[in-house]
Order: C-alpha cells, then sequence, then structure tokens
C-alpha cells in the first residue's frame, strides 16, 4: 500500500458553467476543495473523464497541483471512452512533474463487457510509464515503438489502479489486476471481503469505491476496511456538482467529515 493513497476523494465529471449557478455560500471552488481535502489528511483527489461536452480533468489537474502541496492527485479514465492510453501516459506524466510526482491514474469500466479493452489498455499504459520504447499489437491498441515523453518524475510511473465499479462485477475477472498498483472494488462489505480472499496476499491494495451514506459515512468506511479494504474513495455524487470547477458545499464537507476521522488516526 505504499504507492497508493489510504483515503480518497473522487469528484463528479466536470460540466461546462450552465445559468448563474447557486449562492456562492452554497459552494467551494475546487481549490479550496483540494486544501481541505488536505487538511482533512487524505491521500488523494480524484478527477472523472466525463462525456463529450464537459471539462477535461488534465488541464483541471494541473491548476489543483499548483494550490497543494501534498495531495495526490488522481484522473479517472474509461478505456471505453476512447482516449488512448499513449495519450493518458503522456498527460499522466506531465502532470507527474506539475505535481512533483503527486500523480495517480485509475483505469476504470463499468460493464463486464469493457473487461477485455480495460485489461489492454491497463497493460499498454503500464508499459508506457515503465520502459522508454514500446512496440505492442493488441485488439484494440496498436503501438510502435512508442516513447511517451516527459517521462515520469518516478520510477516505474505514478501507481496505477484498475477495476470495474459497477453492479454485481466480478472484480477477480480483471487480468489486469497482477500489474497494477491497486484492485478498485464496489459494492458492500461482503464484496469487500469476497475480493479480499480471492486476491493473493502480495497482490495489489484493494481499495474500496462507492458513496458514503450521509450521517454514517465513517461507519461504512470502517466496515469495508475491516472487511479487508486497504483503502477508501468517497464518491461526490454528480448532482452535486454546480458546473465549472464548482462543488455543492454540504455535499463535499459530508465526505471530508466522514474520512477525516479515519485519516487522522491512521496518519
Amino acid at each position: 500500500m505504499a504507492r497508493f493513497p489510504r483515503f480518497g476523494l473522487e469528484l463528479p465529471p466536470l460540466r461546462r458553467p450552465e445559468g448563474p449557478g447557486r449562492p456562492a455560500g452554497a459552494t467551494i471552488a475546487l481549490e479550496a476543495l483540494g486544501r481541505a481535502a488536505e487538511a482533512a489528511g487524505l491521500g488523494a483527489l480524484w478527477l472523472v473523464e466525463g462525456p463529450a461536452g464537459g471539462l477535461d480533468p488534465v488541464p483541471v489537474a494541473g491548476a489543483l497541483a499548483a494550490t497543494t502541496a501534498t495531495l495526490g492527485i488522481g484522473l479517472v479514465v474509461r478505456p471505453s471512452g476512447g482516449r488512448h492510453p499513449s495519450v493518458v501516459a503522456r498527460d499522466l506524466c506531465a502532470l507527474d512533474r506539475l505535481s512533483r510526482g503527486r500523480a495517480l491514474v485509475a483505469l476504470v469500466e463499468d460493464r463486464p463487457a469493457a473487461l477485455d479493452r480495460l485489461d489492454e489498455a491497463a497493460r499498454l499504459l503500464a508499459r508506457l510509464l515503465r520502459e522508454p520504447a514500446v512496440t505492442e499489437a493488441g485488439r484494440h491498441y496498436r503501438v510502435s515503438g512508442l516513447t511517451v515523453r516527459p517521462r515520469p518524475l518516478r520510477p516505474g510511473g505514478p501507481p496505477l489502479a484498475v477495476g470495474l465499479v459497477a453492479g454485481e462485477a466480478a472484480t477477480e475477472d480483471v487480468a489486469a489486476a497482477a500489474i497494477a498498483d491497486a484492485l478498485v472494488v464496489s459494492g458492500t462489505a461482503t464484496d469487500v471481503a469476497r475480493a479480499r480472499r480471492r486476491l493473493p496476499a502480495a497482490g495489489p491494495a484493494l481499495v474500496w469505491r462507492g458513496v458514503l451514506a450521509p450521517g454514517r459515512g465513517t461507519a461504512q468506511a470502517r466496515s469495508v476496511l475491516d472487511a479487508g479494504a486497504d483503502g477508501v474513495v468517497a464518491v461526490v455524487a454528480p448532482e452535486a456538482a454546480r458546473g465549472g470547477s464548482l462543488f455543492h458545499r454540504p455535499a463535499v464537507l459530508d465526505a471530508l467529515d466522514a474520512l477525516g476521522p479515519l485519516a487522522g488516526a491512521v496518519g
């Protein structure tokens, strides 16, 4: 678990501002949110690649890097969305340098039908981050003698997570977990315990991802940790995004309040 943050917060996809929005007191800007997450002891803030028409999380992540000092800055990418692993690698390496070694990446899918592409994308991304020149001819991706520049700041590149993040997904079928730093799981504490039993002792970290219930988020997070999770990523619901890089303050603070006591206990 040394390479992967124990507690993180995942924000909804960033969308373009629409109309006058909500009063300033009801929202929190991304930069202030990053500082609040840092103060709460969280290890990472995750930005999600959204549908076409939304704001690209990569330049936003660069801005976040400039306003934080210790917070990991993660990009969540769905390979089925069309972004090529070579583009992900280039953006990630640039972010790693801008943040002085705080970049992270998670490749995830919602559907088991997308597993083949997920596995291939993760393996290619790992090679691009770890090897100076890569040739690959797969079912979904082909590269020949490709070197990603800039090179990552850290040997081996930023930490990589993979996983299926919806429904009754069979996380043990994510073959790319064998080369990843973390396997992302969802569901209940029982699902976490099942995934833990199937992971080898020397396998990747097991990170639970989900929405924390209002008022009992700390207990919920503790239950999945007790079931065998190595870390927790709390998801802020999409309706909490107010447009641009503004988020509903109560929803964000509720998640930070839930994870803060746990992060402080292990920090």
